[in-house]
């Protein structure tokens, strides 16, 4: 996983649970937005004895990142479950379009302009 402050990338080889274990613990170290807290955190063992977490006493409860995914169905279920705003990557929902457009056998000189139209209509 890339972190910076603004973006994260999760790779699609992970599954749901992991995914969200991810999120979560972003979401959970993210601070407060209060100037005056001094942001505590402290690490605890897991019930499990394999390994160990950090907690953040203070938290931003507001975040809720939009993420891009590819169509990665344990993404789509990870995020979901952690109620985060999913954005479907466009070359993906092109690509997907495209296969449709095949499978539902339209002709070859109408793939492209609907799928133009679909486009200007998408990102309008």
């Amino acid at each position: 996983m890339n972190l910076n402050r603004d973006a994260f990338k999760v790779d699609p080889n992970e599954n749901h649970h992991t995914i969200k274990l991810a999120i979560d613990a972003i979401k959970k170290n993210i601070p407060c937005d209060n100037e005056f807290c001094e942001h505590k955190w402290y690490y605890k063992n897991l019930l499990s004895g394999n390994g160990f977490q950090r907690v953040r006493e203070c938290q931003n409860n507001n975040w809720k990142p939009y993420i891009l995914i590819d169509k990665h169905r344990p993404s789509k279920l990870a995020i979901q479950n952690a109620s985060h705003k999913q954005i479907l990557c466009w070359f993906h929902i092109m690509k997907t379009f495209s296969e449709n457009l095949n499978k539902w056998q339209i002709p070859a000189k109408f793939r492209y302009p609907i799928a133009l139209a679909f486009k200007i209509v998408g990102r309008s």
